[in-house]
């Protein structure tokens, strides 16, 4: 077991699991006219990628937001599944917590009618 693992007396995946990895689902909707998170809502969260959905550059363009948006390396975020979806599983190497504080900043910015204020 890890430092850390033997530390809180967690077997070591289960840290890797629940602490390290956050698993996102994310709606893209390529080719929009910029990059930007659009929202958080029902579990779901929605982008608007400046890239089209050819040889990868809507996925690059995702990787590269998301990593910047968390302030990590790009190398620490992947899409698992949905590569050639609009519906998306992405991966965060980041802790959970960093994530959920971020996702909660998307969504206090709907309002409950699901508009943006």
């Amino acid at each position: 077991m890890g430092h850390l693992a033997r530390k809180i007396g967690v077997p070591r995946f289960l840290l890797l699991q629940s602490v390290i990895m956050e698993r996102v689902r994310v709606h893209v909707r390529p080719s929009a006219r910029r990059t930007a998170v659009v929202g958080y809502q029902e579990g779901i969260l929605r982008i608007d990628l400046n890239a089209p959905p050819i040889d990868n550059r809507a996925n690059d363009e995702l990787v590269k937001l998301l990593a910047r948006e968390l302030g990590i390396a790009r190398g620490r975020v992947s899409v698992r599944h949905g590569q050639t979806s609009r519906q998306k599983l992405v991966e965060i190497d980041a802790s959970v917590d960093v994530v959920a504080a971020w996702l909660a900043s998307y969504r206090a910015k709907e309002h409950p009618s699901g508009q943006k204020r």
